[in-house]
């Protein structure tokens, strides 16, 4: 039996905001995932990236696709 060989990537997904908290396109990010979706990406998945006191810098999304 032959294993599947993997390729993997980030994608870095910048959150902005301060005082009234994230600023995040939910409808551009969706978009995103379903273009990598068709390319044949799948999402493992997510993790914030902080900058201290709680604060969100920015969110990073693991996917894996079969290798060719």
């Amino acid at each position: 039996m032959q294993r599947t060989r993997w390729e993997y990537m980030t994608l870095d997904v910048g959150v902005s905001g301060f005082w009234l908290g994230p600023d995040l396109d939910g409808e551009r990010l969706t978009e995103k995932l379903n273009e990598l979706g068709q390319a044949g990406w799948e999402a493992l998945g997510i993790t914030a990236m902080e900058t201290g006191n709680g604060r969100t810098r920015n969110l990073v999304i693991l996917l894996k696709r079969p290798a060719d």
